[in-house]
């Protein structure tokens, strides 16, 4: 049973007690209140037998030293932030500073990780484990490819490594994930002949996308939306929006 003392030449209270092998331990309460004193010297106590007894997270912890805060009268609370919120917050500022086609991506990966975490993605960020990120890069290899489950990784572990520098979480577990192996599917270019095949059996609007795309190498979404101060007849070239650089163009032939 946890007792308290004041040392000579102290004004605060001290708790003291013992563990499983015997050893006295002193803590100081930082309370002049000797009830006070008794009360944090009591939730001290609690908190070492829950890291004996139990395999304590940091959600239990932080009710541990809740509690102590209340028992002692202070008004203030310790912080919490949860892997939803953090992860959202994180996308935030990407879609910020990232192309709107680059955020969508990271939107894509970090809303099926919060998905599949379930209840647990409402927990505190420090209670997020390697073992349930690479339980989602492994569901990823077994849905998906090697290089979209190499994307999510690095979405991840860029976002937790973040908190880590501001000093929410103590360490990355991403860093503890193993990459992804293997190199995914590799695509080899449509030949002349294939370009010519496919353009012979689409219809005349498909006709030319099919001839832009083989040509410039756009991506379908840039070439559908093309505007005529776009198409530069006379010089030859179409000016396009580089992929991932908002307000950046280049002259393609």
């Amino acid at each position: 049973m946890a007792s308290i003392h004041r040392r000579p030449n102290s004004k605060f209270w001290h708790a003291s007690w013992y563990d499983d092998n015997g050893r006295q331990i002193l803590r100081s309460t930082k309370q002049t209140d000797r009830k006070l004193a008794l009360a944090v010297a009591v939730e001290f106590e609690r908190a070492e037998r829950l890291v004996k007894e139990t395999r304590a997270n940091e959600t239990q912890f932080r009710k541990v030293l809740n509690d102590i805060m209340v028992r002692s009268g202070s008004t203030e609370r310790l912080r919490t932030t949860s892997v939803r919120s953090w992860f959202t917050e994180w996308l935030r500022r990407k879609e910020v500073k990232r192309s709107e086609e680059t955020a969508d991506r990271y939107k894509g990966v970090i809303n099926t990780f919060l998905t599949e975490l379930d209840k647990q993605a409402d927990a505190p960020l420090g209670d997020l484990r390697a073992r349930d990120i690479d339980e989602h890069i492994t569901r990823r290899l077994k849905s998906s490819s090697v290089k979209t489950a190499k994307l999510h990784l690095e979405v991840i572990r860029s976002a937790l490594e973040l908190a880590r520098r501001q000093g929410l979480i103590d360490a990355n577990p991403a860093e503890a994930v193993e990459n992804p192996e293997g190199q995914g599917e590799t695509h080899e270019p449509f030949t002349n002949a294939e370009v010519a095949m496919l353009i012979k059996a689409a219809d005349p609007e498909w006709r030319t996308l099919v001839l832009l795309g083989a040509r410039t190498g756009a991506r379908l979404v840039t070439l559908a939306s093309l505007r005529w101060d776009q198409v530069d007849l006379a010089k030859g070239v179409l000016t396009i929006a580089k992929p991932g650089k908002r307000g950046n163009a280049v002259d393609v032939p």
